[in-house]
């Protein structure tokens, strides 16, 4: 029987690793914290730590749809999962002390029992159980926690701090894949209903909501919380337009900006803002809606290689992102489980490119369609106006339509999209393991954008591997190079998020999932 069992302390120190301004690090925290001195705790009580986003979850405070960015920057405040997984893709305790695996489709978990929901509801079986039980109804129908756990089929109270959670086949993955399922307190659940929550919701977190919409979200500390926060109001604010964030933050207007436009960089450091780089664990590409054997031209394989050599990519890293990232060369970010360093990003050859497409069959070229959401991604419309640049030289026409992003979301939970390609980011977290970033875009998810029954087969077989074994590290690496060189997407860079915050403001922690530890932050 596999024992995975850890220290609480020493795992949740796992979880906020130093970095150091503009350093390298997934986990970012304020260098300054150590030497700041103990906060003025009536003054921070007092106080409204402002927050700046690019966007807020269409799906508002539903727990089942939090997370994943954007919504992990918010809903960290608000809900607790099972487990967090740290930034070396290991699963560490959260309202669970400690689980094992109990056989090929049970796991056990030994729950906390010093938490309390913020409406006085313990935290307990019943309470992971009913959070179950709603994922595996109409709730959880085509939400992120559901597409991060396919196969929870149920959940059942040994006692009271004890659960069984099963799957429908062997799962090695479960309690990192389990880190996407925040718990809800059953009893007002079932009074208020989905729609009722998502408006008002509940959770363990360190701030409890008092206002939500779609373009602000006021929270106020929650004094009963296990992460007990030190401010004591916590605003969240909808900035579409990257210059309106970067204007806020040295306006006075806000304290912290989430997702700094790259060309501010400078400017903001200028001003005594701390200013760091956040290696996010995801990919940013252009995905192809297509099918490996399939009649369209994004179904050949050597169309798919071609288009990957001939967008210049790091052309576009080295003047945007003043070298702060990397071009992908697979899905998988490094630091991902799963992600093969020995793999190397399609070269910038344009030659090439010609010749796979003659080969294809395609020596005059054609023409593509793709959407996107512009904002979302760091360098996002610098990456696009390359493509389009370079694909047109090898004869690609390649036509882009800006979309909100609630119809991006919209489009991706339901499989179905109005062009041949889409921007998009292979996200890991809050799993950080390979096998979540493609089973999304596989022929594993229907309706989906991408099938290759090679690469699929490979996913599967990974999903039942326990984590850690030398089996599981031989049929990721398979995968990884699949992937490479069978590519589903126009891969363009290793993710980056850049996140600026004012010089008063300390102990600001978020890892790699965007999980932020609000709990630490203050004002000094």
């Amino acid at each position: 029987m596999t024992r995975l069992k850890t220290a609480l302390t020493c795992s949740i120190l796992a979880l906020t690793t130093t970095l150091a301004a503009c350093g390298g690090s997934s986990t970012s925290s304020d260098p300054a914290t150590a030497s700041s001195g103990k906060p003025d705790e009536a003054k921070n009580a007092a106080a409204t730590l402002r927050v700046v986003v690019p966007s807020i979850s269409q799906f508002l405070g539903q727990p089942f749809q939090a997370a994943s960015p954007p919504r992990a920057e918010s809903t960290s405040a608000i809900f607790d999962a099972l487990t967090r997984v740290d930034n070396t893709g290991t699963p560490v305790p959260w309202l669970a002390k400690s689980w094992n695996r109990v056989n090929d489709t049970t796991w056990q978990f030994s729950l906390r029992t010093d938490v309390t929901f913020s409406n006085g509801e313990p935290v307990d079986a019943d309470a992971v159980v009913g959070t179950v039980t709603a994922l595996l109804g109409a709730a959880g129908t085509g939400s992120v926690a559901k597409l991060y756990n396919p196969t929870l089929s149920g959940a059942s109270k040994i006692d009271g701090s004890t659960v069984n959670i099963t799957t429908a086949k062997p799962d090695g993955v479960l309690p990192q894949e389990i880190a996407a399922l925040y718990i809800v307190p059953p009893k007002y659940l079932a009074e208020v209903g989905m729609d009722g929550f998502t408006k008002a919701p509940v959770g363990t977190g360190p701030y409890t909501v008092t206002s939500i919409s779609s373009t602000e979200i006021a929270l106020k500390a929650n004094p009963t919380s296990w992460r007990k926060p030190i401010i004591g109001n916590l605003q969240i604010k909808q900035v579409a337009d990257q210059t309106a964030r970067t204007n806020a933050i040295l306006s006075g207007a806000a304290d912290i900006n989430t997702l700094v436009d790259l060309d501010q960089i400078d400017n903001v450091k200028a001003k005594d803002f701390t200013v760091f780089p956040l290696k996010n664990q995801a990919v940013f590409l252009l995905q192809f809606i297509a099918s490996t054997g399939g009649s369209k031209p994004l179904d050949n394989p050597l169309v798919r290689q071609a288009i990957n050599y001939a967008v210049d990519k790091d052309a576009v890293i080295k003047s945007v992102f003043q070298g702060l990232t990397t071009a992908a060369s697979q899905g998988t970010a490094p630091g991902t489980t799963g992600h093969d360093a020995d793999l190397q990003p399609y070269p910038y050859d344009q030659a090439k490119a010609k010749d796979l497409l003659n080969q294809a069959g395609y020596p005059n070229g054609f023409e593509l369609t793709g959407v996107y959401s512009l904002g979302a991604f760091a360098g996002d419309k610098d990456f696009l106006a390359q493509a389009q640049s370079d694909l047109a030289k090898v004869g690609i026409k390649l036509t882009m339509k800006q979309e909100t992003t609630a119809n991006m979301t919209s489009y991706l939970l339901k499989g179905q999209w109005p062009a041949d390609m889409f921007t998009t980011a292979y996200l890991t977290a809050p799993t950080q393991d390979a096998t979540k970033a493609y089973s999304f875009n596989s022929c594993l998810r229907k309706p989906g954008s991408w099938c290759d029954q090679t690469q699929a087969d490979l996913i599967s077989k990974a999903l039942t591997q326990t984590v850690g074994t030398p089996e599981r590290a031989e049929t990721l690496k398979a995968l990884a190079k699949a992937i490479h060189d069978n590519p589903p997407a126009l891969f363009f860079n290793n993710g980056l998020k850049v996140i600026a915050y004012s010089s008063g403001v300390a102990g600001y922690t978020i890892d790699s999932s965007t999980n932020t530890s609000w709990e630490t932050v203050y004002f000094k």
